[in-house]
């Protein structure tokens, strides 16, 4: 049985965790026109984001919680084979040096075994093409990949980012919409996780504009 897999997900890049702090900005734009509740408006004042540039693409909570269900799935679908006791011969684990993708490994290692692993897990070699895909791209880091950028440039413009800003713009009383630097916050290019503010809220309980 052979199993490729991903790291989980991931904090942002540090390009990208500079541009959500923007959110803040935010927060000093509601009006009194606001069609949100008191409750909603004092829970989005007391937000703040706890990201900082040295979690950039490091392995997040929900991360580490998507290798833990995946390997206790695994283990359920397979248990003649993750029943059984780890050893080197049995069982062959790989890891690219990335730091997320090693965290990642250990996870799922230590979910399917109930036991942390002895030594660091092998490195990949960086000439294996199997594993370091990222060869066929152009550039080295996920914000240097702008062959893809006209369809997220499509997407900010597109009816359905609009009809969003047009909605926060309304509930946060504003009477013009958001500016293209402020909605670019709004918007995320990569499915990246945020990580856990301060202050959380279930959802907004003002009228839907």
């Amino acid at each position: 049985m052979w199993l490729v897999s991903r790291h989980g997900t991931r904090y942002p890049s540090k390009k990208k965790i500079e541009e959500l702090k923007k959110l803040n900005e935010l927060k000093t734009m509601i009006t009194a026109e606001s069609t949100m509740c008191p409750e909603d408006i004092v829970a989005i004042k007391n937000w703040n984001t706890n990201l900082s540039k040295d979690d950039h693409y490091m392995l997040q909570r929900q991360g580490v919680e998507e290798l833990k269900s995946l390997a206790m799935r695994l283990k359920r679908q397979f248990p003649q084979i993750f029943n059984n006791p780890y050893t080197e011969n049995n069982f062959k684990f790989l890891t690219s040096h990335k730091q997320r993708a090693k965290d990642s490994a250990t996870v799922f290692y230590q979910t399917v075994f109930n036991r942390n692993p002895e030594n660091e897990l092998p490195i990949v070699q960086t000439s294996d093409d199997r594993f370091y895909l990222y060869k066929c791209k152009q550039g080295e880091d996920d914000d240097d990949d702008t062959k893809g950028q006209g369809e997220v440039k499509k997407f900010e413009d597109g009816p359905l980012v609009r009809s969003v800003v047009s909605r926060v713009s309304m509930a946060m009383g504003l009477k013009q919409n958001l500016s293209y630097v402020t909605r670019y916050s709004l918007t995320c290019q990569n499915c990246v996780a945020v990580k856990h503010i301060n202050h959380t809220n279930s959802g907004l309980k003002g009228k839907d504009p």
